[in-house]
């Protein structure tokens, strides 16, 4: 062999470990370029489950704000109705109170009337009969006589009827009215 041999050989070794390095280079740029997208995609994804953890504990923190809430509006919804009830029967209890106090006001201003009316009777009775002057041509001549009946006031009372009692308007009704 010769040296033109050797050289050949060697000039040969040296393109093949050169197309070796090449198709490593090439390989190693792909593998560098991979990375690199990986490496994004990974930052990407890396904030992204970062953000839904947040937003998960966001949302959790806002769960729980609601759930003690909804407890809030239960309790104070059912106090609500306990007062509601409460003030249902007190109602009740007043406008039969006020009934009864109608009554006896519509008795006693009967009774009244009545006593006033037996005065003025009384009164019409024992004062003389004012005289009359004699009649125009058109009534008739004889006077009319004036009898006064006496009345008990137990009959009075059966006869005269209750004044209403005034109701108070609302503030919305006393408005429209005037």
């Amino acid at each position: 062999m010769s040296m033109a041999d050797d050289i050949d050989l060697l000039r040969q070794r040296v393109n093949s470990k050169r197309e070796k390095l090449d198709k490593a280079a090439t390989v190693a740029d792909l593998t560098l370029e991979r990375v690199e997208s990986v490496s994004t995609v990974f930052d990407e994804a890396d904030r992204e489950r970062k953000r839904l953890e947040s937003s998960l504990q966001l949302a959790e923190r806002r769960a729980k704000r609601l759930a003690q809430e909804t407890k809030r509006a239960r309790r104070l919804a059912r106090e609500a109705d306990e007062d509601r009830a409460d003030a249902e029967n007190e109602l009740t209890e007043l406008v039969k109170r006020r009934s009864k106090l109608e009554k006896k006001l519509a008795k006693s201003e009967a009774a009244l009337a009545a006593a006033e009316a037996a005065i003025s009777v009384e009164e019409a009775v024992a004062a003389p009969a004012p005289r009359k002057r004699a009649a125009t041509a058109t009534r008739s001549s004889t006077p009319r006589k004036v009898t006064a009946k006496k009345t008990t006031a137990k009959a009075t009372v059966k006869k005269a009827t209750p004044r209403k009692t005034t109701a108070r308007k609302s503030p919305a009704k006393r408005a429209s009215t005037t």
